[in-house]
C-alpha cells in the first residue's frame, strides 16, 4: 500500500494542474477575442523572444522546447500562459503528429501563439488538432513528461 502513495500523490498534483485532458478544440467566445492592438503588441514582443525560428531542431529544440521558453518569456511579461499539446492525424497515410503551442491571456482576451514560428495565429489555425491537454503550469508539464513520456522534452 505504501508503494502506491507516492505515485498517487504525483498523479494528483500533475492532473490537478491540467485545465483539461482529451478534448476537441473549441472556439473562443467573441468577447474573448483580442483587439488588433493586443495582437500587434504581442507580435512585437515575440520578435524579442530569446530564440530564432532557425534554431528549430527536431528532438533537440523543437515545438516543446520553444513553447516552454516562450511560456516563461511571456509569463514574465505579464501574460497568463497555457501550454497546449495536440495531436493531428493525417488520415491519408495515418502519421500521427504531436505539436505544442501557447495560448496567452491578458485582460480576459485569449491569443494563440505558434511558438515554432514566433507568430500570433488565428484560433482556427489548430482546428485539425485533437487537443490532448492544456497545462496551466510548465513545472507540472515537465514533471509529467519526465515521469511518463519524454525526459528530454520541455527543457531549453
Amino acid at each position: 500500500m505504501k508503494r502506491l502513495i507516492l505515485p498517487l500523490i504525483i498523479f494528483a498534483f500533475v492532473f490537478a494542474d491540467i485545465a483539461y485532458f482529451w478534448r476537441l478544440n473549441s472556439p473562443v467566445k467573441d468577447e474573448e477575442l483580442p483587439t488588433y492592438k493586443m495582437v500587434t503588441e504581442l507580435t512585437e514582443l515575440l520578435e524579442d523572444a530569446p530564440y530564432e525560428i532557425s534554431d528549430y531542431r527536431i528532438g533537440v529544440f523543437d515545438c516543446s522546447n520553444e513553447s516552454a521558453l516562450l511560456y516563461d518569456f511571456l509569463t514574465a511579461r505579464g501574460y497568463h500562459s497555457t501550454v497546449v499539446i495536440g495531436v493531428w492525424f493525417e488520415w491519408k497515410w495515418f502519421p500521427v503528429i504531436l505539436h505544442s503551442w501557447i495560448i496567452v491571456e491578458k485582460k480576459g482576451k485569449k491569443i494563440w501563439v505558434e511558438a515554432s514560428r514566433k507568430e500570433v495565429v488565428y484560433q482556427g489555425y489548430f482546428r485539425d488538432y485533437f487537443v490532448l491537454a492544456h497545462f496551466k503550469s510548465l513545472l507540472m508539464l515537465r514533471i509529467l513528461t519526465m515521469l511518463f513520456f519524454f525526459p528530454n522534452e520541455w527543457n531549453y
